[in-house]
């Protein structure tokens, strides 16, 4: 339950992803202007960036998802606590 309601509120992830479209779109008008691509740099800023959201969203979803959070550690604590 309580990991449901942990969830990052909708803003938080469209602030994300506007953070995200935003300098990609200034890198694309900044290389149209200057008439030379400069694909490695490109490519590297768009992995980057993909993957930072990727692992931002991953973590959000409490259930599924790539990323698996133990909580072993927590469970101990929570029983040390009951004794």
């Amino acid at each position: 339950l309580a990991a449901n309601q942990e969830k990052l509120p909708w803003i938080i992830v469209a602030l994300l992803l506007l953070g995200s479209v935003v300098p990609a779109f200034l890198m694309g008008l900044q290389q149209g202007a200057s008439h030379k691509a400069h694909l490695s740099g490109t490519f590297s800023f768009v992995v980057l960036v993909t993957l930072v959201i990727l692992v931002t969203l991953d973590l959000n979803q409490p259930v599924g998802g790539l990323i698996r959070v133990n909580y072993e550690s927590l469970e101990r604590q929570i029983q040390s606590m009951a004794k």
